[in-house]
């Protein structure tokens, strides 16, 4: 019994040493955009080296540096379904990935000579801090930032696109911890999207306050109706024109048609180019009442309601007050569209009163 038992520890221990482990490294290499964990860890063992093409990151179009996060490497192992108690995570806390294409590189050299930095750095841990206030307490700058900036714009975590622009220091900003009460976020933006200023202060114990404005970045994906085929102005929004799919709206200039029964059939405002998303303002309101036309016009006086016509003096939509005329006396007064054809008056007085003024 001894002896089994010896052997079962020896068994484990076995195990234990064999166990497969993905390193994060300092700093790395890559060429192309897709950043993988082969890339920016060292792998050891059968089941870690299976993970070696799992993507970690991207390199944004004309940058020369992004910073690679030890949450964002984790989150993306639990979004891949990987067992984690199979492995041991472990190794630096970021890793500075540095593109070596020569075209980014010569790029960037030249933007250096002019004086301009364009170094990204990435961050795309969307985490809903408040849930847990163990993590929030342990949480990075970059983290609380994400926090403020995709409830500002009120998105799920997983919908938004957040990079930051700047150098090393920005990094080391970034990378810092961020405890409550310690560290203030303050983004500079009523949406949270497009190119939004962050100011970040932080409160040593000895009463010194340090400051630092970064830029984020904003991307938000959404499912929205895109134009797939050129529209004119005035042209009626059919299947054939637009469709759903996935788009990323940099900045807030208005709110995006979420549904296809919400646009077809209606016209539209102006002209639409092909992959443009449909926004609220793209939809031209149907006129009820055209200019000229003769109206149905019910005028209410407590319980007494009286039909007469007028002629419009002006196109109007549901909902909005005109102007009419009365073709027999020759008075304007002011109805609100109700209807194809039709408008109602409430208060006569104030009606007849606002026209003549």
């Amino acid at each position: 019994m001894r002896y089994i038992l010896f052997g079962f520890i020896l068994l484990l221990l076995a195990m234990g040493a064999s166990a497969d482990t993905i390193r994060l490294h300092p700093q790395a290499a890559v060429s192309g955009v897709g950043i993988t964990l082969g890339d920016v860890a060292e792998l050891e063992g059968a089941t870690a080296l299976t993970l070696r093409t799992l993507r970690v990151g991207r390199m944004p179009v004309g940058a020369s540096e992004v910073v690679v996060q030890f949450s964002t490497v984790q989150r993306h192992l639990e979004e891949a379904a990987v067992n984690l108690s199979q492995l041991t995570v472990k190794g630096a806390r970021s890793c500075r990935v540095v593109s070596s294409d020569g075209a980014t590189n010569q790029t960037q050299t030249e933007e250096d000579e002019q004086g301009v930095s364009h170094v990204v750095v990435v961050s795309d841990d969307m985490l809903d801090l408040a849930v847990d206030p163990e993590v929030s307490l342990e949480s990075s700058v970059s983290q609380r930032i994400t926090e403020a900036l995709y409830r500002l714009a009120g998105a799920e975590p997983d919908s938004l696109e957040v990079t930051y622009r700047g150098g090393r220091d920005t990094a080391a900003w970034l990378n810092a911890p961020a405890p409550r009460g310690l560290v203030e976020i303050r983004p500079q933006s009523r949406t949270g999207l497009g190119r939004v200023p962050v100011r970040v202060r932080r409160f040593d114990a000895d009463g010194a306050v340090h400051e630092i404005t970064l830029t984020a970045d904003v991307v938000r994906q959404v499912e929205t109706v895109v134009v797939v085929s050129p529209i004119g102005r005035g042209d009626r929004f059919t299947l054939d024109n637009v469709a759903m799919q996935r788009v990323a709206l940099g900045q807030a200039h208005g709110t995006p048609v979420a549904t296809l029964d919400a646009l077809l059939g209606q016209a539209a405002s102006a002209s639409l180019r092909v992959g443009t998303a449909v926004l609220a303002k793209h939809l031209q309101p149907d006129l009820l009442v055209k200019r000229g036309d003769l109206v149905t016009v019910l005028v209410r006086r407590g319980r007494l309601a009286i039909r007469t016509v007028g002629r419009a003096a002006e196109n109007g939509v549901k909902g909005a007050v005109i102007t009419f005329r009365n073709d027999e006396t020759r008075e304007h007064f002011y109805a609100t569209v109700t209807g194809p054809r039709t408008a109602t008056i409430a208060d006569p007085a104030a009606s007849l009163s606002l026209a003549q003024n």
